[in-house]
Protein backbone atom coordinates (compact mmCIF):
# COMPACT_ATOMS: atom_id res chain seq x y z
CA UNK A 1 0.00 0.00 0.00
CA UNK A 2 1.21 3.85 -1.24
CA UNK A 3 2.59 5.08 2.35
CA UNK A 4 0.17 8.45 1.53
CA UNK A 5 -2.76 5.91 1.25
CA UNK A 6 -2.18 5.13 5.30
CA UNK A 7 -2.77 9.01 6.35
CA UNK A 8 -6.10 8.29 7.14
CA UNK A 9 -6.48 4.95 9.04
CA UNK A 10 -3.16 5.73 11.13
CA UNK A 11 -4.84 8.39 12.89
CA UNK A 12 -7.91 6.58 13.76
CA UNK A 13 -6.79 5.70 17.14
CA UNK A 14 -6.29 9.23 18.11
CA UNK A 15 -9.88 10.33 17.05
CA UNK A 16 -11.09 6.87 18.67
CA UNK A 17 -9.44 7.78 22.01
CA UNK A 18 -11.00 11.28 21.47
CA UNK A 19 -14.72 10.46 21.16
CA UNK A 20 -14.56 8.45 23.88
CA UNK A 21 -13.16 10.69 26.18
CA UNK A 22 -14.93 13.35 24.89
CA UNK A 23 -18.12 11.17 25.33
CA UNK A 24 -17.61 9.85 28.46
CA UNK A 25 -16.98 13.66 30.06
CA UNK A 26 -20.67 14.83 28.78
CA UNK A 27 -21.92 11.33 30.36
CA UNK A 28 -20.25 11.38 33.71
CA UNK A 29 -19.86 15.40 34.55
CA UNK A 30 -20.27 14.86 37.81
CA UNK A 31 -17.13 14.67 39.99
CA UNK A 32 -17.95 11.44 41.36
CA UNK A 33 -17.86 9.79 38.07
CA UNK A 34 -15.31 6.48 37.50
CA UNK A 35 -12.21 7.08 34.83
CA UNK A 36 -12.70 5.62 31.69
CA UNK A 37 -10.07 2.97 32.40
CA UNK A 38 -12.61 1.80 35.56
CA UNK A 39 -15.99 1.65 33.65
CA UNK A 40 -14.81 -0.79 31.02
CA UNK A 41 -12.24 0.85 28.63
CA UNK A 42 -9.27 -0.34 29.29
CA UNK A 43 -7.59 -0.35 26.39
CA UNK A 44 -7.89 3.21 26.39
CA UNK A 45 -4.71 3.96 28.54
CA UNK A 46 -2.94 1.23 25.99
CA UNK A 47 -4.27 2.97 22.53
CA UNK A 48 -3.94 6.54 24.13
CA UNK A 49 0.09 5.72 24.58
CA UNK A 50 -0.01 4.87 20.77
CA UNK A 51 -2.54 7.64 19.50
CA UNK A 52 -0.65 10.70 19.57
CA UNK A 53 2.54 8.87 18.23
CA UNK A 54 0.26 7.49 14.97
CA UNK A 55 -1.31 10.90 14.69
CA UNK A 56 2.36 12.15 14.33
CA UNK A 57 3.29 9.08 11.60
CA UNK A 58 0.16 10.07 9.46
CA UNK A 59 1.50 13.97 9.87
CA UNK A 60 4.78 12.94 8.26
CA UNK A 61 3.36 11.26 5.97
CA UNK A 62 1.29 13.96 4.98
CA UNK A 63 4.61 15.66 4.64
CA UNK A 64 6.29 13.05 2.47
CA UNK A 65 4.32 12.29 0.29
CA UNK A 66 3.74 16.15 -0.61
CA UNK A 67 7.59 16.36 -0.90
CA UNK A 68 7.79 13.17 -3.69
CA UNK A 69 4.77 14.72 -5.34
CA UNK A 70 2.21 11.35 -4.48
CA UNK A 71 0.25 13.13 -2.47
CA UNK A 72 -3.17 11.40 -1.84
CA UNK A 73 -4.87 14.18 0.26
CA UNK A 74 -7.59 12.66 2.26
CA UNK A 75 -11.48 14.37 1.62
CA UNK A 76 -13.73 15.13 3.90
CA UNK A 77 -16.65 12.74 3.34
CA UNK A 78 -14.51 9.19 3.34
CA UNK A 79 -12.68 10.50 6.26
CA UNK A 80 -15.57 11.63 8.42
CA UNK A 81 -17.36 8.03 7.37
CA UNK A 82 -14.37 5.75 8.81
CA UNK A 83 -14.06 7.77 11.57
CA UNK A 84 -17.10 7.18 12.94
CA UNK A 85 -17.69 3.89 11.28
CA UNK A 86 -15.24 2.69 13.24
CA UNK A 87 -16.45 4.77 16.42
CA UNK A 88 -20.07 3.50 16.56
CA UNK A 89 -18.63 0.16 15.72
CA UNK A 90 -16.78 -0.37 18.63
CA UNK A 91 -19.30 1.31 21.13
CA UNK A 92 -22.08 -1.07 20.10
CA UNK A 93 -19.93 -3.88 20.24
CA UNK A 94 -18.72 -2.96 23.61
CA UNK A 95 -22.22 -2.18 25.32
CA UNK A 96 -23.84 -4.94 23.46
CA UNK A 97 -21.46 -7.06 25.29
CA UNK A 98 -22.75 -5.35 28.89
CA UNK A 99 -25.83 -6.56 27.80
CA UNK A 100 -27.14 -3.11 26.78
CA UNK A 101 -30.22 -3.09 24.28
CA UNK A 102 -29.48 -1.44 21.00
CA UNK A 103 -32.45 1.18 21.87
CA UNK A 104 -30.50 2.54 25.25
CA UNK A 105 -27.32 2.21 23.53
CA UNK A 106 -28.62 4.76 20.56
CA UNK A 107 -29.98 7.14 23.25
CA UNK A 108 -27.18 7.18 25.35
CA UNK A 109 -25.61 10.97 25.24
CA UNK A 110 -22.27 10.23 25.33
CA UNK A 111 -22.65 8.43 22.20
CA UNK A 112 -23.78 11.31 20.31
CA UNK A 113 -21.48 13.38 21.59
CA UNK A 114 -18.12 10.69 20.31
CA UNK A 115 -19.76 10.42 16.52
CA UNK A 116 -20.14 14.92 17.02
CA UNK A 117 -16.54 14.71 17.87
CA UNK A 118 -15.27 12.28 14.98
CA UNK A 119 -16.75 14.83 12.69
CA UNK A 120 -15.00 17.56 14.34
CA UNK A 121 -12.23 15.73 14.48
CA UNK A 122 -12.14 14.19 10.56
CA UNK A 123 -12.30 18.23 9.61
CA UNK A 124 -9.75 19.44 11.49
CA UNK A 125 -7.71 16.25 10.56
CA UNK A 126 -8.16 16.72 6.40
CA UNK A 127 -7.25 20.30 7.06
CA UNK A 128 -4.18 19.58 8.76
CA UNK A 129 -3.55 17.03 5.86
CA UNK A 130 -4.09 19.11 3.34
CA UNK A 131 -2.00 21.61 4.32
CA UNK A 132 0.75 19.35 5.60
CA UNK A 133 0.75 17.92 1.61
CA UNK A 134 0.75 21.19 0.46
CA UNK A 135 3.78 22.21 2.82
CA UNK A 136 5.61 19.03 1.33
CA UNK A 137 4.60 20.33 -2.26
CA UNK A 138 6.26 23.87 -1.48
CA UNK A 139 8.93 22.21 0.28
CA UNK A 140 10.05 20.45 -3.02
CA UNK A 141 9.20 22.56 -5.69
CA UNK A 142 11.58 25.16 -3.72
CA UNK A 143 14.48 22.93 -3.51
CA UNK A 144 14.51 22.00 -7.17
CA UNK A 145 14.28 25.89 -7.78
CA UNK A 146 17.32 26.39 -5.53
CA UNK A 147 18.87 23.56 -6.79
CA UNK A 148 18.73 25.15 -10.37
CA UNK A 149 19.81 28.70 -9.36
CA UNK A 150 22.85 26.76 -7.76
CA UNK A 151 23.69 24.51 -10.95
CA UNK A 152 24.41 20.73 -11.24
CA UNK A 153 27.54 20.41 -8.89
CA UNK A 154 29.31 18.42 -11.33
CA UNK A 155 29.43 19.65 -14.91
CA UNK A 156 30.35 17.55 -17.86
CA UNK A 157 31.63 18.11 -21.45
CA UNK A 158 28.78 17.57 -23.67
CA UNK A 159 29.03 14.26 -25.87
CA UNK A 160 29.79 13.80 -29.16
CA UNK A 161 27.07 13.07 -31.50
CA UNK A 162 29.52 10.83 -33.57
CA UNK A 163 32.69 9.23 -32.55
CA UNK A 164 35.79 9.74 -34.20
CA UNK A 165 37.21 6.78 -36.30
CA UNK A 166 39.04 4.44 -34.30
CA UNK A 167 42.39 2.48 -35.79
CA UNK A 168 42.65 -1.07 -34.41
CA UNK A 169 44.92 -3.53 -35.34
CA UNK A 170 42.98 -6.86 -35.56
CA UNK A 171 46.07 -8.46 -34.08
CA UNK A 172 48.82 -7.20 -32.48
CA UNK A 173 50.75 -7.87 -34.89
CA UNK A 174 49.24 -6.78 -37.86
CA UNK A 175 48.36 -3.48 -39.50
CA UNK A 176 45.69 -1.39 -38.12
CA UNK A 177 42.05 -1.60 -39.41
CA UNK A 178 39.98 1.86 -38.99
CA UNK A 179 36.14 0.94 -36.99
CA UNK A 180 33.86 2.72 -38.94
CA UNK A 181 31.87 5.94 -36.54
CA UNK A 182 28.98 5.41 -34.68
CA UNK A 183 26.36 7.58 -34.10
CA UNK A 184 25.73 7.71 -30.18
CA UNK A 185 21.81 8.58 -29.64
Amino acid sequence: MRPARLLIPIAVPFSFVLGHLAGFAVAHDDSSAKQPVEAGHEYLASLGRLAIPLLVASMFLALWSGMRGRAVAPRYGPTASQLVGVFVSVELVEHLALGWSVTHILTEPALWVGVLTQFVVAAALVVVLHLLVRVGELLASRGRRAWALVGSPVTRAPRPLVHAIELTPISRRGPPLGRLARVCS
